[in-house]
């Protein structure tokens, strides 16, 4: 995201560019709503293998605990540089910010990217409650969901005067349904990469394809259905494609990408991940002078990254319920648990 709205400002690669995907924020997000999904969910697995159940009261203590602080202090911030008449922010933009509403009200440029995690908001109020109904509904309503998102996008393609929206917002659920099928799709995914290791690139391979073809105008009615608005990498392909990723990051270890991820820098941008994505649009306001000029403001925004971590979000991770060190992530299927591999994801909101 941040990429994407630095290419924004400065039109660092052009939409056409080879290297466009690396300023695809749509892409990223989808990537952000895979991996909350995926995690999430694996989390409540174990959980319920652990104790039998989950509890829904420390689920919601746990991410207020998580998210709550960090969020505020940017708001705070926001208000005292309001207040210096430094930004200029509507009572729209503030009453949705102040709500976790954004998805329903952007509002301006210092606002606008809380959309996401609005998005996520949503999720988290529905989400446990499913959960905890039975294993064969949650697995059900993930399906209806994904399905769901289908017909949108068939009827947007057919209709495309109609405006839906992103048609994004079953991302979140292809992450869900990756940790709650993850047993099965592991097991297929060693099959075939055992039988052809070139089969293992096919993932990378196709977000690649997919950015191409939105790049060449793709018009194509199963184009349209399957990965949404044209010209981008959002849509059912993608997210499958994301979601085999993951498996394959913290599963497969002998290979560059697992190697990648554990590279000490990629691992601390990932600790880092919730604040800049907080933080990061403040440093592209040319009403803050010189610290909003490339390169000066992105290391001011890794620099008040830093802070907000080691300040505001990691004493605040003590309180959490059942707050302990950081461990290897087992998501439990049925009676067998599964153990990853060390590899980080370089998302680092949920864990």
């Amino acid at each position: 995201m941040i990429s994407c709205h630095a290419n924004i400002c400065y039109q660092f690669v052009g939409s056409k560019s080879p290297l466009s995907l690396c300023a695809d924020g749509r892409f990223g997000v989808g990537v952000f709503f895979v991996i909350s999904g995926f995690l999430i969910t694996t989390l409540l697995l174990r959980e319920e293998e652990e104790n039998g159940r989950i509890s829904i009261k420390k689920f919601y203590l746990r991410r207020a605990f998580r998210i709550l602080p960090a969020y505020y202090a940017v708001l705070l911030a926001y208000a005292v540089l309001q207040w210096a008449s430094v930004l200029r922010i509507s009572l729209a933009s503030w009453m949705t910010a102040l709500t976790y509403t954004s998805v329903f009200y952007p509002g301006g440029w210092e606002t606008a990217h809380f959309w996401s995690l609005s998005t996520e908001e949503i999720f988290y109020l529905a989400w446990p409650f499913i959960f905890v109904m039975s294993p064969k509904f949650r697995k059900s309503f993930s399906i209806l969901v994904v399905a769901y998102y289908l017909v949108l996008r068939l009827a947007q393609a057919i209709f495309p005067a109609i405006e839906m929206g992103s048609l994004a917002g079953d991302a979140i659920m292809w992450g869900c349904i990756f940790a709650l099928w993850h047993e099965e799709i592991l097991g297929a995914l060693t099959r075939a990469i055992n039988r052809c290791r070139a089969l293992a690139c096919l993932p990378f391979l196709m977000i690649f394809l997919l950015k191409l073809a939105g790049n060449i105008q793709s018009n194509s009615l199963a184009f349209r259905i399957v990965n949404g608005a044209m010209g981008t990498t959002v849509g059912t392909v993608a997210d499958v494609c994301i979601g085999l990723i993951i498996l394959f990051s913290i599963h497969f270890t002998h290979n560059f990408w697992f190697a990648f991820l554990n590279f000490k820098w990629v691992s601390r941008v990932g600790i880092l991940s919730y604040s800049l994505y907080l933080w990061q649009e403040l440093f592209f306001v040319p009403s803050l002078g010189i610290l909003s000029v490339f390169p000066i403001n992105f290391l001011c925004m890794f620099i008040v990254a830093a802070l907000s971590y080691w300040l505001i979000e990691k004493p605040f991770l003590r309180f959490r319920p059942g707050a302990e060190p950081r461990r290897q992530l087992t998501p439990v299927v049925g009676n067998n648990s599964i153990r990853l591999g060390s590899a980080r994801l370089p998302v680092d909101l949920l864990g």
